[in-house]
């Protein structure tokens, strides 16, 4: 007989759930409550020749096992490594293919946006970090588009060309590092759960430096367009005039789970 015991929480209650005669292959489902003691357990254990240790063996080992990919699946996908120093004068560019016939152009605005007058700005996060990001005036008293890169990108690499575009418009322009990102705090990414809130932090640090007559456009692309989106979502000033979000997602969740199935693990492990 082989039987399925069930622990409740309480010490000394165990749920009977599955019983198989395995002479006869006969299998009975039921449930049934047995007060019992840990000792009572064991005895049954070494009458059984069953040795509970092992049972307790595999399952820490199978928890082990399934905690070692999940960290391995958050180093990857969420975690950012601090670096100690920044070349200043170093161009980052993205990698890829699909971005090799662009990298002249984007090599040329991040230069011209660097030959621009600018301010560097900080903040304060929700939860404490510093934030970074770079001002650039058009005019005074401009309308001001406030932009989020993607994941694992940085404001100068993503949103540089934008500078120009603002310009075009008669537009101011701030563009933000994320959390994880550069001159900003943090070591994790959260797809906008967390970087909506920081969102929100600048649109009120706008609002003191600028006055309560600033107009704001809020712009993101793929991570930063959902961290714009989210934002929408919340109780925003009137002062924010507009919303560009190129290329965002769904949600979080789906997103998560996506980056996770490019990994080759099991989606649930980035988001149960």
């Amino acid at each position: 007989m082989f039987v399925l015991l069930y622990h409740n929480g309480n010490d000394s209650v165990l749920q009977v759930l599955f019983a198989q005669d395995r002479e006869n292959d006969s299998r009975m489902f039921f449930e049934k409550k047995l007060v019992v003691s840990a000792e009572a357990v064991v005895q049954w254990g070494k009458r059984k020749g069953v040795d509970l240790m092992w049972w307790i063996f595999g399952i820490l080992a199978l928890t082990a096992v399934v905690l070692g990919i999940a960290y391995g699946c958050f180093r990857f996908a969420f975690y950012v490594p601090r670096q100690k120093a920044f070349d200043p004068e170093a161009i980052e560019l993205p990698e890829g293919a699909v971005y090799e016939p662009y990298w002249p152009d984007m090599e040329r605005w991040i230069r011209e946006a660097r030959a621009l007058p600018q301010e560097r700005m900080y903040i304060k996060s929700f939860d404490g970090l510093n934030l970074h990001g770079i001002y650039y005036e058009y005019a005074p008293g401009a309308p001001i588009e406030l932009m989020f890169h993607g994941y694992r990108g940085t404001s100068e690499r993503d949103l540089s060309g934008a500078v120009q575009r603002c310009f075009r418009l008669g537009r101011s322009a701030l563009i933000v590092d994320q959390r994880g990102s550069r001159y900003s705090g943090g070591n994790v990414i959260s797809f906008g759960i967390n970087e909506h809130k920081d969102c929100l932090k600048w649109v009120e640090y706008v609002l003191r430096r600028f006055g309560p007559e600033v107009k704001l456009i809020l712009t993101g692309i793929s991570m930063g367009a959902a961290t714009v989106l989210m934002a929408s979502n919340k109780d925003l000033p009137p002062n924010v005039i507009g919303i560009l979000a190129d290329c965002g997602f769904n949600s979080p969740k789906d997103i998560i789970c996506d980056v996770m199935q490019k990994m080759g693990v099991p989606p649930k492990l980035g988001y149960p």
